[in-house]
């Protein structure tokens, strides 16, 4: 059995459609998740609050990291454990800022990924002509 271009051109469009058709559920959990962080987290005072914790966690944190840099550059300071110590104490500092400011920025980029949702699911619903609560349940 022989295949042409169009017959696995067809195939591949369709295996694409089908991928597609299966993520409409994730869409649909990505946009009620935008409508919640947008209402319930990113205007409220306690999540002013949060942000304000982080923030000041990732200052605290910074100002470690910048004692643990200048004990680093010190010339007196030869013992291998207490360089090792240090050199740990930077790679923590910086997972510790990275998650900091992931966890501040996460609410935003729920909102603008279900907004990007939104759009997907609605150039489906044109596409097909019907809503996708008729085509894929989760």
């Amino acid at each position: 059995m022989s295949f042409d271009r169009e017959e696995f051109r067809a195939t591949l469009a369709k295996k694409a459609q089908e991928r597609q058709n299966g993520m409409l559920p994730v869409y649909r959990m990505v946009q009620a998740a935008g409508v919640v962080m947008g209402r319930l987290m990113t205007g409220s005072g306690d999540w002013n609050r949060y942000l304000q914790i982080l923030q000041g966690q990732i200052e605290r944190t910074e100002a470690a990291k910048v004692l643990a840099q200048t004990k680093m550059a010190d010339p007196s300071i030869w013992d291998a454990r207490e360089l090792n110590k240090l050199k740990s104490d930077l790679i923590q500092a910086d997972a510790m800022i990275a998650a900091w400011r992931l966890a501040m920025e996460l609410p935003t980029a729920i909102i603008a990924g279900s907004e990007y949702a939104q759009e997907l699911i609605g150039a489906f619903e044109k596409e097909h002509g019907h809503p996708v609560s008729e085509t894929a349940q989760p």
